[in-house]
């Protein structure tokens, strides 16, 4: 609830200070691993590019989750399982930008994020849990194509395709010993469609 606050606060001084859009964002996640592919979820990303035309700075947090229900897994008590996944991250993005057409602006640039992930995997039949928290340093190339003022108004359409690499930092398990598929560093692709409100 600290951090959550935090982060509010944060949000709102930047918001005030030197913020030229701000936006929410639809989100889907792909990875190699069946319990974190096509993770759903949404997010919140501000927008400055007060002191360049070619540069562009985006803070983001995003959030996702999934759940699966009776998957098939090798490696647990029983075949009848559900699991569920989150992760939260926080992150920030210096984008170079380039002007496709009056309208429509194509942007890249290095990304680098904080991650905190909680996993579980529970029994239908036998009752067990197993519980899974990580948390990771993610690094990743973010590209995004934006299309402003759509219909006239104030309001931008983009898209963002967002590559990452996440590097562990901690790793926890209940119980203790467990294999995690966690504990080790994870690829991701994250697709992304947002709409953002301008501000100047």
């Amino acid at each position: 609830m600290k951090n959550l606050i935090a982060i509010i606060i944060c949000s709102s001084s930047i918001y005030s200070a030197c913020c030229q859009s701000i936006g929410l964002k639809a989100n889907t996640q792909f990875s190699a691993n069946n319990e974190t592919n096509n993770a759903f979820g949404g997010g919140l990303y501000i927008n400055i590019n007060d002191f360049s035309r070619k540069i562009e700075c985006v803070l983001y947090c995003d959030y996702l989750i999934k759940k699966n229900e009776f998957k098939n897994c090798a490696e647990c008590p029983t075949k009848e399982v559900s699991s569920s996944y989150q992760n939260l991250s926080i992150g920030i993005s210096g984008l170079w930008v380039n002007t496709i057409q009056s309208n429509v602006k194509f942007k890249m640039g290095p990304a680098l994020s904080y991650n905190n992930l909680v996993a579980s995997r529970q029994g239908q039949i036998a009752n067990w849990i197993e519980t899974f928290k990580a948390n990771y340093i993610g690094t990743g190339l973010l590209t995004n194509i934006q299309f402003q003022q759509i219909f006239k108004l104030p309001l931008n359409f983009e898209i963002f395709i967002f590559p990452a690499y996440l590097i562990n930092i901690k790793n926890e398990t209940k119980p203790t010993g467990i294999k995690s598929e966690y504990a080790g560093n994870q690829k991701l692709l994250n697709m992304q469609l947002g709409l953002s409100y301008i501000i100047k």
